[in-house]
């Protein structure tokens, strides 16, 4: 009798165990399915929307971490949207992707989509496949370095650098080095002319900088720019530039602007994960040597001689092992998204909501009439570095005024920014070289400017 009730015992355990792990399946099912509906949902009612209204929902639905957060550090870090988290989701659970240098159907589903997002790019950047190549990589750095390790330096050549470099690109001074070639900086807007006189015709010279400086928000114009390509038609130059940080708030278009390669970095751009990328100029390639391979990068090897055979397609012969396909179809909902909501109404909300930052701050008094902000941006930076100031002036390091943001949940940056020259505007005391940064990006309005002002207001303002 015992063991028959053990028995009875344990099977209506068993059935227990499975009703409540259906009902779970179910309930997930359920929520993923409505989940995916509600997404597609918001995003097809976005047409119906007027920008503001879109925002709104992005904030209070899609993107509900922001609650109770004032989110101002966009130019280091881009929040990936729930929403193309939940649809990147989506895709990965109901999809079987494989290693895209495999031969198999998951592999081939794998390369569409590495193949649609290298289009996706390209149409950000205002052009096609038959102009550039784009090479994925992990970051903007491993792009940068990609290009530098590959390029016929020689020592009757000349590596030329802005004195808005960051240090990614100041690092490419050993691949000079070793080379023999020398490193000579130069200032946009006042020596970038010498460049012409310093050249050398018969063997092969590149100059690298970023269209934005990361310390002072300050970018390189047009006429700059152009000037660098008129050089490059009658000498023998390359033209690299990291749009990495500009293009979250300004356009670049490669048909109008043809230099040679681009860097980026997804990550900052979109959000998307660990995907930088290379663009480079078709005919640019075939002058690029590889010194290193391995991975996705050859055909096959030889062991017993020093030979290997590279693939032919240039994209996957400059892409060090396998690019992160599992992340990648995150770069085409983030930009469908992105073109839903509008990228000129974006980029415009972005720029009057640093417009509005800076006169704000500017704005910003002790009661003796001495200001409270020392500015190192200008105003038409594309964010706001500074530091703040007591009333007699002194500074107060930007390292306490971030970390007391931080126990008020305000998000912010401080430093250099890895742009050592541009910062060295700041002449304080010893060890406190560096600013406070404020970058908006599309979601910020103008609760959140005023939330930042009055903090700083009531924190330091003195009597």
């Amino acid at each position: 009798m015992g063991n028959d009730c053990a028995g009875i015992l344990r099977c209506f355990a068993k059935c227990m165990i499975i009703c409540v792990v259906s009902c779970i399946i179910l309930i997930a099912l359920f929520v993923e399915a409505r989940e995916e509906k509600v997404s597609y949902d918001i995003i097809e009612d976005f047409q119906n929307l007027s920008y503001p209204e879109r925002l709104d929902i992005l904030r209070e639905y899609a993107d509900n971490r922001f609650d109770g957060v004032l989110f101002m550090d966009f130019l280091s870090t881009f929040p990936l949207s729930s929403l193309i988290i939940r649809q990147m989701d989506i895709i990965l659970s109901q999809n079987l992707f494989g290693n895209p240098h495999s031969e198999s159907s998951s592999s081939q589903k794998s390369s569409d989509l590495i193949d649609d997002a290298r289009r996706v790019i390209l149409s950000l950047l205002g052009t096609s496949i038959s102009q550039y190549t784009v090479v994925f990589t992990f970051s903007s750095i491993q792009a940068l370095k990609l290009f530098a390790e590959s390029y016929p330096l020689s020592n009757c050549s000349k590596f030329f650098y802005s004195s808005s470099s960051n240090i990614n690109i100041l690092g490419l001074r050993s691949y000079a080095e070793i080379k023999a070639a020398p490193s000579i900086p130069f200032i946009f807007g006042l020596n970038e002319t010498n460049i012409s006189t310093l050249l050398t015709e018969n063997s092969r010279n590149v100059v690298f900088f970023p269209m934005l400086d990361e310390f002072d928000g300050g970018t390189v114009s047009f006429e700059s720019l152009k000037f660098l390509m008129d050089i490059s038609k009658s000498k023998n130059i390359s033209i690299v530039s990291d749009l990495s940080s500009y293009l979250m708030f300004k356009d670049f278009n490669l048909t109008q602007n043809p230099i040679d390669a681009v860097t980026l970095d997804l990550t900052r751009l979109l959000g998307v994960p660990n995907i930088g990328a290379l663009v480079i100029r078709n005919e640019l390639v075939p002058i690029l040597n590889r010194t290193y391979f391995g991975g996705g990068t050859l055909v096959y090897a030889l062991t017993s001689l020093p030979y290997e055979k590279i693939r032919l397609r240039p994209s996957e012969r400059f892409e060090d092992g396998t690019p992160s396909f599992l992340t990648m179809n995150g770069i085409k909902f983030a930009n469908n998204l992105f073109k839903t909501i509008g990228f000129i109404e974006m980029k415009e909300s972005v720029k009057s909501m640093n417009d509005l930052l800076l006169r704000k701050l500017s704005t910003l008094e002790h009661a003796n009439g001495k200001k409270m902000i020392k500015f190192y941006s200008t105003n038409h930076s594309l964010f706001a570095s500074f530091n703040v100031q007591f009333s007699n002036e002194t500074i107060i390091h930007h390292q306490n005024i971030v970390n007391n943001a931080l126990l008020n949940k305000i998000y912010l940056s401080s430093g250099c920014h890895l742009t050592p020259e541009t910062c060295k505007v700041v002449n304080t005391n010893k060890g406190n070289r560096g600013a406070v940064r404020a970058s908006v990006g599309f979601t910020t309005n103008e609760k959140d400017i005023d939330l930042l002002i009055n903090w700083l207001n009531s924190t330091y303002y003195e009597h």
